[in-house]
């Protein structure tokens, strides 16, 4: 259950995201390659929440367990590192849904 919060969270978050870019970017009249700026902002947003969680979450590990060899905080952030590009990539590809998305809704009239 929680890996499907998780997931939900992960397209819900990217996908609005997208939208509410777009929306930002056609209200204030703003060029099209800063649309593009934050579409790649959107795609490092999980990596970078990702890497901090697991930083954080293995700071509190050795805290707890001094005196052992604490080799399993390293190798999750390796794995992690190793796992982030294709989170940036589903998160580009879902930032850019939402944007596509915006453009579709706005160029029928709505959101004016």
């Amino acid at each position: 259950m929680p890996i499907a919060i998780m997931l939900t969270g992960f397209v819900v978050s990217c996908i609005g995201l997208g939208y509410l870019a777009e929306v930002w970017r056609r209200r204030w009249k703003w060029p099209k390659w800063l649309g593009g700026v934050m579409m790649f902002l959107i795609g490092c947003l999980w990596p970078v929440i990702l890497v901090a969680y697991v930083i954080y979450t293995g700071n509190r590990y050795i805290a707890q367990h001094p005196g052992e060899v604490n080799d399993a905080p390293p190798m999750v952030l390796m794995g992690v590192i190793t796992i982030s590009p294709f989170i940036f990539l589903a998160g580009l590809s879902l930032g850019l849904l939402g944007l596509f998305m915006a453009r579709r809704k706005t160029s029928v009239g709505g959101l004016r």
